[in-house]
């Protein structure tokens, strides 16, 4: 059984190519490379874990879900409707987190990063250290130590800490596989091949 991780697709919004480089001019040049790359990965033992924010058009959604290689597991973002709709788009499951055992290492599954600690009022006073960003703040998992694999943020870093970001804006439109994930948890622990 082969897993793939991923996120952010934001299929059907209109405005994602104006917030992000995908390379691409048009939506459904962006699906259409979204599928291609995914299906290049996956096939029908494949279990795909798509980390939020995935459909913003239902019907555009089930079009490019219909056409996706293996079972479709969503870990709900911020911008997916409730699970009975999410269920109807064409994901297999639908998880608002969850906790795999994968690599070696259980990992936690979440659309959001860890929380941020919050900063000392010193820090704010003297260093002027400016507030993170509290949106979500309910929904980010907190950091016991562990592997985290999310999206959300739309950034080009793939691993900040223990928490690589699967999103497709990181990965060339692609998905991450496991020996991905192998790879950024052995080189950030330091280990040999």
């Amino acid at each position: 059984m082969k897993h793939l991780y991923t996120s952010d697709w934001h299929i059907g919004h209109k405005n994602i190519l104006k917030f992000t480089n995908r390379g691409v001019e048009t939506l459904d040049e962006m699906n259409h490379l979204l599928i291609q790359n995914y299906n290049a990965q996956a096939n029908s033992n494949t279990i795909g874990y798509f980390l939020g924010d995935m459909v913003f058009d239902f019907n555009e959604g089930k079009e490019v879900l219909s056409q996706l290689n293996g079972l479709k597991v969503l870990v709900r973002g911020n911008h997916d409707k409730k699970p009975t709709g999410m269920l109807k788009v064409g994901f297999d499951i639908c998880l608002e987190e969850a906790v795999i055992k994968r690599v070696g290492h259980y990992i936690k599954l979440s659309h959001f990063p860890y929380q941020y600690p919050p900063i000392p009022l010193w820090r704010k006073v003297l260093l002027k250290e400016k507030q993170h960003d509290v949106r979500f703040a309910g929904r980010r998992p907190i950091d016991k130590g562990g592997w985290l694999l999310h999206g959300h943020t739309h950034e080009k870093e793939q691993i900040k800490n223990k928490m690589i970001h699967v999103g497709v804006d990181a990965w060339n439109m692609r998905p991450v596989n496991e020996s991905d994930i192998q790879s950024l948890i052995s080189k950030a622990l330091g280990e040999r091949k």
